[in-house]
């Protein structure tokens, strides 16, 4: 929920450095937020109980495409890049698919590299932030089988699986600069998923649905920016800075589904590069009446 009381959501502007006092204070909020959003954390069964409760919600109340789906075209490209040729549903569709493979990737690394000391104490951002990107698998799989589609998450192509592993195995410094940078331009995609999917407008039920479940990971998405935007100080700022265009630019080179929904390549790059969130009213204003 999007509120005056969360300004590290509402006045997020990530290309402007934070004075320490401001970010000792947004931090402090943002675990306030996670906690009463997300509720218990569960590290061994990888749940937090408040989303439990969401999912036991959709369940009871399923919502599906009644119309023709190319489902044989989404499994064609599913594991390879797409063009333009694609159905535009079943474009959308896999770059909804594709959407959270880094970080789904990044965060099975994560646990396994931690083992028995994931979730201790001093760690609860991060309990909290890794659940929430498992949840976001399960989110966007719950999407696409509105359409009766069901599909497994591959392994990220090179730059992806390359830039994950950085990420998580970074010292913490290094390790918030670049999950930053891949926060940013993940929060801009879901807002570009949440815009295109009119292209199912023909059944209400259907795109309510897709938007609700959107909602709920972009939400998560700008929290994730806005705690590494409270852990960034002038230098590491710069540093992000400086990073962040080429690990756009690699990513759209990685999923051109992004691209093509975008507009092209530029158009996206320069959207994660302005990083505007609040240029769509209507989305939160959505969101805020949902919530």
């Amino acid at each position: 929920m999007l509120s005056a009381g969360q300004p590290f959501l509402v006045e997020l502007k990530p290309f402007e450095v934070l004075p320490e006092d401001e970010r000792r204070k947004r931090l402090g909020a943002y675990l306030e937020f996670l906690r009463a959003r997300d509720g218990s954390p569960d590290v061994r069964a990888k749940t937090l109980s408040k989303r439990e409760q969401f999912f036991q919600e959709i369940s009871q109340n399923p919502v599906r495409w009644k119309g023709p789906i190319e489902r044989d075209q989404f499994r064609a490209y599913l594991n390879k890049k797409a063009d333009a040729s694609v159905d535009k549903k079943v474009l959308w569709l896999l770059a909804c698919a594709k959407s959270n493979i880094a970080e789904n990737y990044g965060v099975a690394l994560a646990l396994r590299l931690k083992g028995d000391h994931y979730g201790s104490e001093g760690d609860e951002f991060y309990t909290f932030i890794d659940l929430e990107e498992f949840y976001h698998t399960r989110i966007l799989k719950d999407v696409v089988r509105v359409f009766g589609i069901e599909f497994e998450l591959g392994l990220p192509r090179m730059f992806t699986r390359f830039f994950t592993e950085l990420v998580v195995r970074s010292p913490f410094n290094l390790r918030i600069v670049t999950a930053l940078c891949g926060e940013l331009f993940g929060s801009v995609i879901f807002q570009l998923l949440w815009e295109c999917a009119d292209v199912f407008a023909d059944e209400p039920a259907v795109l309510e649905r897709i938007r609700m479940l959107l909602r709920e990971i972009l939400v998560d998405e700008m929290g994730h920016v806005a705690f590494g935007h409270a852990n960034v100080g002038p230098v590491t700022h710069k540093l992000m800075r400086a990073m962040l265009p080429a690990v756009a630019r690699h990513f759209l080179s990685d999923f051109p589904e992004f691209a093509i929904l975008g507009g092209g390549r530029q158009k996206v790059y320069e959207r994660v590069l302005a990083f505007d969130l609040a240029r769509n009213d209507r989305l939160w204003k959505t969101h805020a009446a949902a919530a």
